[in-house]
């Protein structure tokens, strides 16, 4: 009988069939039985376990071996050849130097032995020639003047502020054709070109309506002239918008 003695109330009771003090309830820890074997071990009952089951490790054989890198080691027999040829070469340079300072003393001097390169005319070109401006003639409206051997005229001009387009009636020859830009001169001397953003032929075949737009003009103060172009000229004929 596993028999122990409560420490609550001094009853003694089996602890193997009684959990619990049978008459107070109260728990009492069994006391441990446990003894030395011949090798000095302390062996505990009832905590120790034998396991007969087998434990192999498979880790060795699983684990990937390391990659063998073979480093490649030249035979020494290139590694000869290699100097050999450097030896060569070094001594191929020593002897070019050679001869050639032995042919410029006999020729000479190194003078002789500089290639005679082209002349390639490294002296200063000659600024280039200025080019002249195109002649500006000028006339008057209703005034008829030429262009290229063919009679032009502006005949009359009317500009309307509330739509901001100015109407001019062109009248022109047959055997040159071309049409007048608006041109404004600000106070800084620059010249605004306006080409007519619309051309249209009246009833006479030699006649033509020139539409130009002025809201997109910034300054009407300064001077204002319609310029036809020629290859050689251009004549202007000077507009002034302010009688409008």
């Amino acid at each position: 009988m596993a028999s122990i003695r409560c420490k609550a109330c001094g009853k003694t009771y089996d602890y193997r069939k009684e959990g619990f003090c049978p008459k107070c309830g109260a728990y009492n820890r069994p006391p441990r039985q446990e003894w030395v074997d011949a090798e000095g071990t302390v062996h505990y009952a009832g905590q120790e376990k034998e396991c007969y089951e087998e434990k192999v490790c498979y880790e060795e054989q699983t684990r990937r071996p390391k990659p063998y890198i073979r480093q490649h080691v030249p035979k020494k027999g290139i590694i000869g050849a290699v100097i050999a040829v450097i030896v060569i070469i070094i001594q191929l340079n020593l002897v070019r130097g050679c001869v050639a300072n032995d042919f410029g003393s006999i020729f000479g001097g190194k003078e002789e032995l500089t290639p005679n390169y082209p002349d390639y005319g490294w002296e200063q070109e000659a600024p280039a020639e200025e080019i002249e401006s195109t002649a500006r003639e000028y006339a008057e409206i209703g005034a008829s003047f030429y262009l290229e051997d063919s009679a032009f005229a502006v005949a009359s001009l009317k500009a309307d502020w509330e739509e901001d387009i100015l109407t001019v009636y062109v009248v022109e020859g047959d055997t040159y054709q071309t049409f007048p830009y608006l041109v404004i001169v600000g106070d800084d001397g620059f010249e605004d070109w306006n080409y007519p953003y619309d051309v249209s032929a009246a009833v006479d075949e030699h006649v033509f309506v020139c539409t130009y737009d002025l809201s997109v003009l910034e300054d009407l103060t300064g001077d204002t002239s319609l310029i036809f172009s020629g290859f050689d000229k251009e004549v202007a004929v000077p507009v002034d918008l302010a009688q409008w």
